[in-house]
């Protein structure tokens, strides 16, 4: 066995071949940072200590070893319960790397868990002056990191400074483009990718080949070397560059066949996306619009992610309706106040800004703006002007080619008139919004429409009905559309439960409302709790009928006209002063509190 080999690696390289020559028997083992580059080598990457472990009774061997060497350090160390999981953190800072845990846990003879755990947060500082290891220049993280980069050649220790400034995982082609910012060439970068990985300062991330992993230690290790020379600020400011170019290409790609792979990719770059919104808030206004501006979509859809609420705290800054992307900036976030917070009051100002924006000379909405005023028209109760406001978002849409507004514009306004039961209007909208459909590639467009022909058809064919919602539920899904998918099941769950046996009925529309997300779609949540008062009333719940109406009474949505029936029914039945009772008990309660009541007492029977 031959240790440490990587800082004499052409010696030991030499005197392998010419032993390996001698002997067709001899097996050599030979431990280093970078591979010899032999013929007959092969590798074994030692990577770090797992951090969880199949059998539930078995403590992590990270974990173990901390334990293990923390005995060593302080005899009376015998952790247990919350303090296990405070060592599972301090590893997973560490990247459960056997040295880091070593030396962090040698501390405990002079800090105790909670100052470890900090320290382990910037683990470049950690040291014993206690534990000494074989090769006296290791004594610190920092100088492991030191032998490791004095290996490297100025340009793989450049890009390797230049990568720690991403945030997570990183696609080769992303790490291209930041590359061409700083000004190293394609072949230079793939060289230097390639020593980085023979040298394991660079690895591939085990939860997807296609990605590149820099541990938390080597990226900390970077950024102080970045600082120190005083490029940190330029090379994040690039790196904001890069996302912004990088979001306008995966927001462009939303009305094409990869919208699903999209929102896969766009939900694993949030880490870098935030960092480079981050900074470019704190820095540079224009480029924090340019990170916003073309994730409208993804925003849409994926409603309940991180960058929703970007928009709004763009417009917050001054200065910002006067940026060229405000108007579709602030149609965002009137669809986020709107759509997740339940602020429609809120939501319609940033209309109203939007509209000035527009008229200002800042590029189009493309329909957009009308279309969320159209939006909260229909979730405020004025269906005759939500249908107008979508009627004027669609063709402003038609004439920008924008499809996924126009599309969602005419089924919004068929669901209006479908409220409404204006069949053949209903229909009528529709069709348009079928043309549009037919001529598009958009899957999320497509399941769009299947989810209003199957809406519309549910009064008179439930069957025909349940087959669409079906498969609009698959487009959804195809398409990467989580809010849509949750909308259709929710849709399913009601058609289903209108069709079931009464004494199935209410069981059946909770767990419609149980399957929508808790965060990201507050108006449709609350659609479905008052989707709930039908069976409740049918099966003699007067008190839960109060309860709900006097929660949806002070929630952003108004009862519908079959509802409001339902709940002067029950007022009638229960009297005033009772039903006035329960409905403030009712009006207490937030939707999440709602949700466990739900949980906790409507899914008997059935």
């Amino acid at each position: 066995m031959i240790d440490n080999c990587e800082h004499v690696l052409r010696d030991i390289a030499r005197a392998v071949v010419d032993i390996a020559s001698g002997s067709s028997d001899v097996r050599m083992l030979a431990t280093s940072r970078h591979v010899l580059g032999v013929a007959g080598e092969s590798i074994f990457d030692v990577t770090p200590l797992d951090e969880a472990t199949d059998d539930a009774r078995r403590t992590p061997p990270a974990v173990a070893l901390f334990v293990e060497r923390g005995q060593l350090a302080s005899r009376n160390f015998r952790p247990a319960g919350d303090e296990l999981d405070v060592i599972a953190d301090i590893c997973a800072d560490l990247d459960h790397l056997p040295l880091a845990i070593e030396i962090a846990a040698a501390q405990l003879r002079r800090l105790d868990l909670a100052q470890i755990q900090a320290k382990a947060r910037d683990p470049l500082t950690l040291r014993s002056a206690t534990f000494h290891r074989a090769v006296g220049r290791q004594q610190t993280i920092r100088e492991t990191l030191e032998w490791s980069y004095e290996l490297l050649d100025a340009t793989s220790a450049q890009v390797l400074d230049t990568l720690s400034v991403f945030s997570g995982s990183f696609l080769e082609d992303v790490g291209r483009d930041l590359m061409r910012l700083v000004g190293i060439d394609d072949e230079q970068y793939v060289d230097a990718l390639n020593e980085l990985l023979d040298s394991s300062l660079l690895a591939r991330d085990p939860s997807d080949a296609t990605r590149f992993k820099i541990l938390h230690i080597v990226r900390a290790f970077g950024r102080n070397r970045l600082v120190s020379s005083g490029h940190y600020g330029s090379i994040e400011h690039l790196h904001g560059l890069t996302f912004a170019q990088r979001i306008a290409l995966l927001g462009a790609k939303f009305d094409s066949p990869d919208e699903g792979p999209t929102a896969a990719t766009i939900f694993a770059e949030q880490p870098d996306m935030g960092a480079a919104f981050e900074h470019a808030m704190a820095q540079e206004l224009a480029l924090a619009s340019d990170l916003t501006a073309p994730m409208f979509v993804f925003n849409y859809m994926q409603r309940g992610a991180e960058c929703g609420t970007w928009p709004a705290r763009v417009m917050a800054q001054p200065g910002a309706d006067d940026l060229a992307s405000a108007p579709i900036i602030l149609a965002a976030a009137a669809c986020h106040a709107l759509h997740a917070d339940g602020e429609p009051e809120r939501a319609m100002e940033f209309v109203r800004r939007g509209r000035l924006a527009e008229r200002n000379g800042g590029e189009s909405s493309r329909g957009w703006i009308e279309g969320v005023a159209g939006m909260v028209a229909f979730w405020t109760g004025d269906l005759g002007g939500s249908i107008e406001l979508h009627r004027g978002a669609a063709q402003l849409a038609h004439e920008q080619r924008n499809s996924c507004c126009e599309v969602t514009s005419w089924c919004l306004a068929a669901f209006a008139a479908n409220i409404l039961k204006d069949a053949d209007l209903a229909n009528e909208l529709l069709a348009n919004a079928s043309k549009v459909s037919d001529q598009t590639v958009s899957a999320s467009a497509i399941g769009y429409v299947l989810f209003a022909r199957g809406a519309l058809a549910a009064r008179k064919d439930p069957e025909l009905a349940l087959s669409i919602l079906e498969s609009a539920a698959e487009w959804a899904a195809d398409a990467g559309n989580s809010q849509g998918y949750n909308r259709v099941r929710r849709h399913i769950a009601d058609v289903r439960a209108a069709q079931a046996p009464e004494a199935q009925r209410l069981r059946l529309r909770a767990q419609g409302f149980l399957g929508l997300p808790e965060t990201g779609d507050t108006l449709h949540s609350w659609s479905a709790v008052e989707s709930l008062l039908r069976p409740l009333a049918s099966s003699a719940h007067d008190a839960e009928v109060a309860l709900l109406a006097g929660a949806i009474d002070a929630s952003p949505i108004m009862l519908d006209r079959t509802s409001q029936k339902i709940v002067d029914t029950v007022r009638e039945r229960i009297g005033d002063a009772e039903f006035d009772r329960l409905a403030a008990r009712g009006a207490a309660l937030n939707l999440s509190q709602i949700r466990l009541h739900v949980k906790d007492n409507y899914l008997e029977g059935g």
